[in-house]
């Protein structure tokens, strides 16, 4: 009686064999960006501030009316800018600073 010969199994071909490589793909790693840290602003010296707030009194409050203080002037150029900024005129701060001292004046003469 001959021997009955098992069927061969057919060796796997190239193509099987890498699909079988990418089958499981390696696990990936998530990467994870780092938030930029954006320098701090340096601050500007007291001395800087001061200086440029002097050169805007200077320029624009040169002369105040006799029997004004400059800080009347001032406060009230700071509520007419207030105003006209909420209306959202065009004006600059030497204006405010005239039309103050102009109604300055005009209020002490009546």
């Amino acid at each position: 009686m001959p021997k009955e010969s098992k069927p061969k199994k057919a060796e796997p071909t190239a193509a099987k064999t890498a699909s079988a490589k990418t089958a499981k793909p390696a696990p990936v790693k998530a990467v994870v960006a780092e938030p930029v840290k954006k320098p701090a602003a340096t601050p500007k010296p007291a001395s800087v501030k001061a200086a440029k707030s002097v050169k805007v009194q200077k320029s624009v409050a040169q002369s105040v009316p006799s029997g004004f203080s400059r800080e009347d002037v001032a406060t009230r150029a700071y509520f007419i800018s207030e105003r006209r900024r909420f209306s959202g005129l065009p004006g600059t701060e030497e204006d405010d600073w005239h039309q103050a001292e102009r109604e300055l004046v005009s209020e002490s003469t009546l």
